[in-house]
């Protein structure tokens, strides 16, 4: 059985009760507290799902959170954000064209690790073709 690796990706000023839940989850979690760390942990571990979470104050930064998002495109991305994030069109359209799912917080935490879950499944379907 392969293990159930997530890059844990925080952008601004985050709460990390969205992360610690994922060990109990059976998820072995590679944290990153902003893009510099998830590229460092991306260059040495091969992961195939991450989560992203949009803190306060990072919607100025959704053209560098895109840019490394389309590097990461061998990955299913599942995002995190406060309900009034996704006010913003330049979010919305980002949602729509790089991650397989969202979530808004506060967080289910049953749906979130179905759904990151089925991104995994999907990862690895993908990964198949590469074999």
């Amino acid at each position: 059985m392969e293990l159930r690796k997530i890059l844990s990706v925080c952008v601004g000023s985050c709460s990390g009760e969205v992360f610690d839940q994922l060990p109990a989850s059976g998820w072995i979690s590679l944290p990153a507290i902003d893009l510099v760390a998830a590229r460092r942990i991306q260059a040495h571990q091969q992961v195939k799902v991450g989560v992203l979470l949009l803190g306060d104050a990072s919607l100025e930064r959704l053209g560098e959170v895109e840019e490394w998002l389309r590097l990461s495109n061998r990955m299913e991305w599942v995002g995190v954000f406060q309900v009034e994030a996704l006010d913003s069109p330049v979010l919305r359209e980002l949602v729509l064209s790089c991650f397989f799912d969202y979530h808004t917080l506060p967080v289910d935490w049953r749906v979130l690790n179905l759904t990151l879950g089925h991104a995994f499944r999907r990862a690895q379907l993908r990964g198949q073709d590469d074999d």
